[in-house]
């Protein structure tokens, strides 16, 4: 993964409370849980991807579970498709 996709790109809050203030409505705010989530399965990443585990002797150790990126494929698919 290069670094710039290791970024990420979201709208500070204190950006959000100065456009507020000005009267803007945020219209993306609602989604935003969704788009986090969507993100998190685009780059694969998260609990299910990254989690602790532990062997037969009580030895904790930290996993990444490895991913073909299936969101990724979906996009890329239908974004052919279109």
């Amino acid at each position: 993964m290069s670094k710039i996709e290791e970024q990420e790109y979201w709208v500070p809050e204190h950006v959000r409370e100065y456009l507020r203030g000005l009267g803007f409505v945020l219209p993306l705010e609602a989604m935003e849980s969704h788009i986090r989530n969507w993100h998190a399965w685009m780059s694969a990443t998260g609990d299910f991807y990254d989690y602790r585990d532990t062997d037969g002797f009580g030895r904790v150790y930290e996993v990444h579970r490895r991913s073909i990126h299936p969101a990724m494929r979906v996009c890329n698919e239908w974004g052919r498709c279109f």
